[in-house]
């Protein structure tokens, strides 16, 4: 990743020659000549990108010139730290102090610039001297990354474990009997198993009776292959791998078609080259079972009986198997360790407590590599920053993106092309940042780096993770550059000094224990970002770098450390799920801050002097009943984005509203007005607030009795996707409920409804998340044919009353899944067998009726090839029929 840390560094002077004091300090002359000298450093890296094989004395003298890269970094934000207190002295002695000068102030700051750049200029000279004297110069002899599958493939005498399913459905899509010539993908990560598939499929006895010609090649060799030999042959021909940027599109072109039934296969890690093909088979991790047998068959090559060989394993088999994460590569290669051992207690025992990836799954972590080196540089440092995050969590898309941003690793002006019919017209759009790191998130999901888990029902990424073993990559990858470091209980004191950012994670990663006095001697002077999780880190004022400080989930941090009001640079502050209770008011001298999350916790409210941070972008705040109040009156608070959920001040009725021009996220209370009965000046103040608020997208209003003037007032955003009301209990008129005409989600939550409430919403024909919570309805509602026509998402929870509900042949056929809570009196499921797309169903809390006939018949009422199976308490769920 040597341009990957020049990169970052390089954003950094431009930024920095554009800013205000580039002219107001007068160090124009010194920051051109701190670019220079780091263009000298990108130079020689620039040789080495993309080039393995490297002997010890190169690799260390990169690492010495990445660590210049990050020194330049340093004196950069030296130099603004200076900059801000230098500041802070203006706003405070200047203005009494007339007869100080700027100069006065500031000649200490140039100085000490001038001699730190004096010293990069020195070590840049040593830099270059000894790469001629250990002769560091001659890459022609160092090797570039050959194309390779990052796979191993299926040894004799080994058989394939698991995706059984998959190999009956791609048999018998080459064996359809259809004449056409067709392309069939298998797309999945790094050693998952696509070519032993594949190869399976080309050796099986099934395809040599059925095809006169069939072998697996890569591209060049399809490109050199004599096309003349396949001349009326039915052929099978497996392009194994196929690269994101290979054109084989043009080359199976170019192969005869005799519509004889020939097929082609490939396989491929990246999900965009699959959507040339004619069908698409994306090769799911194994399942712990399937796992265990793969596992078992590895270390026991083979001999049977297996089960007879580890019954005194007890569960250890199993603990091994799910450090795999079912892939299964890994598995292959954690079985390879254990056929050395002796199937004992102890000795499997002591596997599973030392195992490293990075000595022990070497050869896995290798063979991985690949996926990561053939990365563009902009996304490798995207991709380390899972390292971050705990083993196994689901992240959320927009607070990753949120960190990226802080982190300034995604360019503020990106521009792509816009599509249009005439081409000799065609222009290019801004894109925001937002956009950019977006689409950047979306390219590691294309190249199966990283597992999106849920989406947003505009196709927008909402949260996501990353397979245990490929973050394993991340922090291997990650260490080697210094820039990121996972604490473990071995840490040692010197690396914790030179990383870039560290994580914390309690009981995992094996850190169990820690000295704190190490930990405050140690400092961490140049973390830039610092994860917690699950245990209190001393925070000192050393931290000074941070740009983001993520304590999520720290429920002993009662308060906020002193230290934290000194981290000048902080631009993400994630208190979520934290003992936190107060934030102080010196919670303005982080001015640089642009997200603040304290959501889920016992905050009731925050400082004036948080509003006046004027590069805040988004405020989370806890949703529960007694919100904080909301932002001071007449505050200007041009750049928030996202501000939710806060209570309507009191003080809005006397001394005006808050302006927030730019709010596309927002989430409104009325709950809990102190001292105040009567709550309609305040819905009058909510409508006055929305009719300011031009940028809506999302919107929360929550609190009883929520007027027709709001409700009418809704209806006008055009632009608004996502709605979530909650009444507290009270009556919704829905003889006069419309809603915006572009709604994608909709929510409703503690309303009493005396109509059924189906053929009203109905309407939004662009509905695609619909969730009915805690709702008193009629005892009968229905969804005719043709209604609801791009809905997706489905929830009816706590819905009193509901005794029938009927769904019509045509309704809902886009419907991906539904879920039913706690519909205590609802006595039959309609007829679900027209849901064709239905892949996930919960059925909770059923009432004894209709649990007795679901039993009796599973199948009754779902599409074809499900039956409905019930877990106890957890209730019926979707699952195939096998």
């Amino acid at each position: 990743m040597v341009e990957t840390v020049v990169g970052i560094v390089a954003s950094r002077l431009t930024d920095l020659k554009v800013g205000e004091f580039f002219s107001q300090y007068g160090v124009q002359d010194q920051i051109e000549s701190l670019e220079r000298e780091h263009k000298k450093v990108e130079s020689f890296l620039k040789d080495f990108e993309g080039h393995v094989g490297w002997d010890e004395m190169t690799r260390l003298w990169v690492k010495e010139a990445i660590d210049l890269s990050y020194a330049i970094e340093d004196v950069l934000e030296r130099f603004l730290m200076e900059i801000e207190g230098d500041r802070q002295i203006q706003g405070g002695f200047l203005n009494r102090l007339k007869n100080i000068s700027r100069r006065t102030i500031t000649l200490p700051v140039q100085e000490t610039l001038a001699k730190d750049i004096t010293k990069i200029n020195a070590k840049i000279s040593d830099l270059r001297e000894s790469r001629s004297i250990y002769m560091i110069e001659n890459l022609g002899e160092l090797d570039r990354p050959k194309e390779a599958s990052p796979s191993r493939p299926l040894r004799p005498g080994h058989e394939m474990v698991g995706f059984e399913a998959e190999e009956r459905k791609i048999m018998s899509q080459l064996l359809d009997g259809n004449p056409k010539h067709s392309v069939i993908s298998i797309v999945g990560p790094g050693g998952i198993g696509k070519s032993t598939l594949a190869q399976k499929i080309i050796n099986s006895e099934l395809v040599g009776r059925n095809f006169d010609f069939a072998k697996s090649m890569s591209l060049p060799e399809l490109g050199k292959y004599e096309k003349a030999e396949l001349k009326e042959k039915k052929y099978l021909i497996c392009l194994d791998p196929v690269g994101s940027n290979d054109s084989w599109n043009e080359l199976v072109k170019s192969l005869p078609n005799f519509r004889n039934g020939s097929r082609i296969l490939i396989t491929t890690r990246f999900f965009d080259v699959t959507m040339k093909a004619n069908v698409q088979h994306s090769l799911p991790f194994l399942s712990d079972e399937e796992s265990r047998q793969l596992l078992l068959k590895e270390a026991l090559l083979y001999q049977s009986p297996i089960e007879n060989q580890v019954k005194n394993l007890g569960d250890i088999p199993i603990k091994l198997a799910r450090q795999c994460g079912g892939l299964p590569l890994a598995l292959s290669v954690v079985g390879g360790i254990l056929s050395k051992k002796s199937p004992t207690l102890d000795a499997w025992e002591m596997v599973l407590k030392t195992w490293d990836w990075h000595s022990d799954g070497k050869e896995c972590m290798d063979i991985l590599a690949t996926s990561y080196e053939e990365l563009p540089d902009y996304l490798k440092y995207c991709f380390m920053y899972f390292a971050c995050f705990r083993k196994d969590e689901e992240i959320q898309a927009k607070s990753l993106i949120r960190m990226w941003l802080a982190e300034g690793f995604i360019p503020t002006k990106v521009t792509r092309p816009t599509t249009s019919a005439m081409p000799e017209v065609a222009t290019t759009i801004l894109e925001t940042p937002e956009e950019t790191a977006n689409s950047w998130l979306e390219k590691l999901v294309q190249r199966c780096l990283i597992q999106v888990t849920k989406r947003y029902s505009n196709g927008n990424i909402k949260s996501c993770r990353i397979h245990v073993v490929f973050r394993e990559l991340a922090i291997g990858k990650a260490k080697e550059s210094n820039f990121l470091l996972v604490y473990k209980n071995d840490t040692l004191a010197r690396d914790l000094k030179v990383a870039r950012r560290v994580a914390f994670h309690y009981e995992v990663d094996g850190f169990n224990t820690f000295e704190e006095n190490m930990l405050q001697e140690t400092l961490m002077p140049n973390a830039r970002s610092f994860f917690v999780s699950d245990v209190c880190i001393p925070i000192g004022r050393t931290l000074r770098f941070l740009k983001v400080l993520e304590l999520r989930g720290t429920k002993d941090l009662k308060d906020l450390p002193q230290e934290l009001m000194y981290m000048i640079f902080l631009r993400y502050l994630g208190l979520r799920s934290t003992g936190v209770t107060k934030i102080p008011k010196t919670i303005d001298n982080l001015g640089n801050l642009r997200t603040f999350d304290v959501r889920d916790t016992l905050i009731e409210s925050l400082p004036d002097s948080l509003w006046g941070i004027k590069p805040l972008r988004h405020v989370h705040v806890s949703d529960r009943l007694d919100q904080v109040d909301g932002p001071p009156p007449s505050g200007n608070l041009q750049n928030i984005q996202s501000l939710k959920t806060v209570r309507v001040l009191k003080a809005w009725r006397s001394k005006g509203l808050p302006l927030l021009p730019s709010v596309r996220s927002f989430g409104i209370s009325c709950h809990r007005i102190i001292d105040e009965p009567d709550l309609q000046p305040y819905w009058v103040l909510v409508n006055r607030l929305l009719d300011s608020l031009e940028n809506l997208v999302s919107l929360t209003i929550r609190g009883p009795y929520i007027p027709g003037g709001v409700i009418d007032n809704i209806r006008s955003f055009q632009n608004m996707k996502s709605l979530f009301l909650c009444g507290s209990g009270s009556r919704l008129n829905l003889d006069s409920f419309q809603m915006p005409p572009n709604l994608i989600k909709l929510k409703l939550q503690q309303f009493v409804l005396d109509k059924d409430p189906m053929p009203i919403l109905q309407k939004l024909r662009g509905l695609k998340t619909l969730r009915l919570i805690w709702l008193t309805v009629p005892c009968e509602m229905k969804c005719s044919a043709e209604w609801y026509p791009q809905l997706e998402r489905f929830e009816m929870v706590f819905l009193s009353g509901l005794e029938n509900w009927t769904v019509d042949e045509g309704a809902m056929p886009m419907l991906k899944k539904l879920l039913i809570g706690s519909c205590f009196k609802l006595k039959v499921l309609p007829n679900l067998k027209y849901l064709n797309n239905l892949r996930e169903f919960s059925l909770s809390n059923p009432s004894d009726t209709l649990k007795e006939k679901l039993i009796q018949n599973p199948t009754d009422c779902v599409p074809s090839g499900y039956q409905l199976s019930y877990h106890g308490s957890a209730g019926f769920r979707l699952s195939s029929v096998s």
